[in-house]
């Protein structure tokens, strides 16, 4: 599933934002955050948990290091 890296999301606890910016906090969140970081995207019904918050931040090259 592509996603839109300008998409207006929410990150929970933390506000709305662009999706590129959420998944990049979502991943310098500390430890017991970071597992239950969550991007919710308005009108989807699954929201988007930190497994592929994980994943999309790989893939966009957000991740300095493994």
């Amino acid at each position: 599933m592509a996603f839109d890296p300008e998409e207006l999301v929410t990150l929970t606890n933390h506000g709305i934002m662009k999706m590129r910016s959420a998944v990049a906090r979502a991943m310098i969140l500390p430890l017991d955050e970071r597992e239950s970081a969550t991007i919710v995207r308005e009108g989807k019904l699954a929201p988007l948990k930190f497994d592929g918050i994980k994943d999309l931040a790989a893939e966009w090259a957000l991740v300095p290091f493994e």
